[in-house]
């Protein structure tokens, strides 16, 4: 019988692959997270894989993925 690991960190690692294509301890494993633009954490799906450091616990969102979601879309219903 197999045993698999299922922990929490694990289910959010195998959600971000899922969806994204990556992890966000790839993207640490491959440098400064930091400096990696955003549109380079986007995979075929669409989805986006968010950095820790611009997430807004207190609104609960990504805010850098928020702005420039909310900029694109309300360009888009301004005409």
């Amino acid at each position: 019988m197999m045993v698999s690991q299922t922990n929490e960190q694990t289910l959010e690692t195998t959600i971000e692959q899922a969806f994204t294509g990556m992890t966000t301890e790839e993207l640490k494993a491959a440098g400064d997270v930091r400096k990696t633009p955003a549109d380079d954490l986007v995979a075929n799906s669409g989805f986006r894989l968010g950095l820790p450091m611009v997430f807004k616990a207190q609104y609960v969102i990504d805010e850098k993925l928020f702005w420039r979601f909310f900029g694109a879309n309300s360009e888009h219903s301004a005409g």
